[in-house]
């Protein structure tokens, strides 16, 4: 007989982007989740990663009712270990993007203007730093860059991202 768990998900609607880019929601026991890959009025199902006395943190399994904002991320493997911002249009990232600066100022009693929000318009191809990590591939014996998967301490081979100068 095997002890090993079994994965526990989560169906939730998603409300807000919170600041390391996570969308949160509701679970059904009224603990707050965080959840990777969901949009803002999306319901999906998530797996969960972490679970703590108040909150649970997760990653998208399947989008139940996707919002109008999504969009395919180019770089499908490994977007939510670089941006989670891919899998949105750029009017929404902007948007959203502005809300996380204003809710970190109002912290602080402080409110800002909407001229005081610039963007140089770059989608891709705008970080001069990216770190990887390695990964060992068993069946090549070759040394590939690699990224950290989101919720695991697993790897996930890559060529590169799209995000890099």
């Amino acid at each position: 007989m095997s002890t090993k768990k079994q994965p526990h998900l989560e169906t939730a609607t998603f409300t807000k982007i919170v600041g390391g880019g996570q969308t949160l929601g509701e679970a059904a026991d009224g603990r707050k989740l965080f959840a990777w890959g969901v949009l803002p009025g999306e319901t999906a199902e998530v797996l969960i990663t972490k679970k703590k006395s108040k909150l649970l943190e997760g990653v998208a399994q399947k989008i139940i009712t996707p919002a109008a904002e999504r969009t395919e991320p180019k770089d499908p493997e490994s977007y939510l270990s670089t941006s989670p911002w891919q899998i949105m249009t750029i009017e929404a990232e902007e948007q959203w993007k502005k809300q996380l600066v204003r809710d970190a100022f109002l912290l602080n009693d402080i409110e800002l203007a909407e001229s005081d929000y610039i963007t140089d318009g770059k989608v891709f191809g705008y970080r001069n730093k990216v770190e990887f990590s390695w990964w060992w591939d068993t069946d090549t014996d070759q040394l590939d860059l690699a990224f950290f998967r989101r919720g695991t301490h697993g790897k996930i081979p890559v060529e590169g991202t799209s995000l890099e100068n």
